[in-house]
């Protein structure tokens, strides 16, 4: 029960603002990035 609400939180509050982060940094080089390499390694 802890489980998904934890994955929620990590997806919200890390993965979300430090994608935007690097989309923001990277810009182009990052959507080639992340189209080549799966989300979740």
């Amino acid at each position: 029960m802890l489980f998904p609400a934890a994955v929620l939180l990590v997806l919200w509050g890390a993965i979300r603002p430090e994608e935007r982060f690097l989309r923001k940094r990277f810009g182009a080089q990052y959507d080639d990035y992340t189209r080549r390499v799966r989300r979740w390694l």
